[in-house]
């Protein structure tokens, strides 16, 4: 069986979706029976360079593509390579595929993380809204399979575009490897020991600051726990994706010094690193396609303070510290910094056993397995 995939979410820095794909990509190559081919737009990741280390294929648009015209462009290029390569199956992982791939005698699937431009479109410029919503309807008609990452997102595409209900679908979750299983547990590095003494039992936040993710409630939230006498510091790991979160940042630091440490964007090491060595996890997002952060800290039975989001009931049950939903943004902020207190004075406690089973429900060997068998059915 011959597989391509659209990898261009992998190709610089990253995130959500890069890894999702990383991930599943990992388990693709265990199986002997399928050639795996790539298309990109770079290869400048970590995660590209290893991909083609081991062998595989990848093919190359020549330059990054952003939203907008570039967009079309790279996808007039897919086309002709998905065309001329003519694979069993070709995956566009990346939520919209808006070109129809006429003369393509293989299936196509399409996975699909969320809805937030519709749902949330304030995060998003004024076009992207309508843009997403008329391109997600196009994107179902011209796949045969729909992939979803969970059945809160299968439900929200199932709303805004109808067709898809009549759909092929599978829900192939996320995986999320334990990271010690490949050597990262206990990493020590040279110089390092004084940082990660630094780090020792902080409040921590990892994934991209923007307004989504609920970053200004959290910079607004440890400003009211630091001025409750709160010493814990907060590291922020992530690359800054709304430029006002820099605003945010400065005003806070003005009332909590050096309390407050941004560490950009941070690569497997650091991350792996600020997990074993932080004492708890914030994770007040405003809406989210899954959570992998969540699932990476609890690997390591770090406590978790979480907003509210029906994705985390779904996701990870009631395992973790919920912070409860104000009638309002100060009433939230204020019960943020409640949480934060609880967690100074040891009210919030880690069940391991329930940490245990979710972990594994996501896991590479779970998840992975149950895709390659899904794979081969069609």
């Amino acid at each position: 069986m011959k597989l391509m995939a659209d990898v261009r979410t992998m190709a610089s820095q990253p995130s959500g979706v890069g890894i999702y794909i990383y991930n599943f990509l990992k388990e693709i190559l265990r199986d002997p029976d399928i050639e795996l081919v790539l298309i990109s737009d770079v290869d400048e990741s970590g995660q590209m360079q290893e991909m083609k280390q081991k062998g595989i294929r990848v093919i190359l648009y020549g330059e990054r593509v952003f939203r907008s015209v570039g967009v079309f462009r790279y996808f007039s290029f897919v086309k002709k390579e998905v065309l001329r390569e003519q694979p069993d199956l070709f995956w566009e992982p990346n939520n919209l595929l808006p070109v129809k791939l006429n003369g393509f005698r293989g299936k196509i699937l399409l996975t699909l993380h969320d809805v937030f431009p519709i749902t949330h479109a304030k995060y998003f410029n004024k076009l992207y809204p309508a843009y997403f919503r008329f391109f997600l309807k196009k994107s179902v008609s011209n796949s045969d399979i729909l992939l979803y990452n969970s059945e809160e997102t299968k439900k929200g595409v199932e709303m805004y575009a109808p067709q898809a209900r009549k759909k092929a679908s599978f829900l192939t979750y996320v995986i999320v490897p334990n990271e010690s299983d490949n050597g990262m547990d206990d990493i020590q590095e040279s110089g390092q020991e004084k940082k990660d003494m630094q780090m020792q039992d902080c409040f921590f936040y990892i994934g991209n600051l923007e307004g989504r993710k609920g970053t200004d409630r959290l910079l607004l939230a440890y400003e009211e726990y630091y001025r409750r006498g709160g010493r814990r510091k907060l590291y922020l790991a992530g690359g800054i994706k709304d430029s006002y979160i820099k605003d945010y940042m400065q005003r806070v630091q003005q009332v909590v010094g050096d309390s407050l440490q941004y560490m950009g964007y941070v690569d497997l090491k650091d991350k792996q690193r600020l997990i074993q060595k932080g004492g708890c996890f914030l994770f007040p997002s405003r809406a989210e396609g899954f959570g992998i952060p969540l699932i990476e800290v609890m690997q390591k039975n770090v406590p978790v303070i979480a907003s509210q989001l029906s994705i985390f009931r779904e996701i990870i049950g009631d395992c973790i510290h919920y912070y409860v939903s104000g009638q309002n943004e100060k009433e939230e902020i204020m019960n943020l910094a409640d949480a934060m207190v609880l967690y100074d004075h040891g009210d919030i406690q880690v069940n391991h056993d329930q940490y245990r089973i979710v972990t594994e429900k996501y896991s590479s060997g779970n998840l992975g397995q149950a895709f390659l068998r899904y794979l081969h059915t069609l």
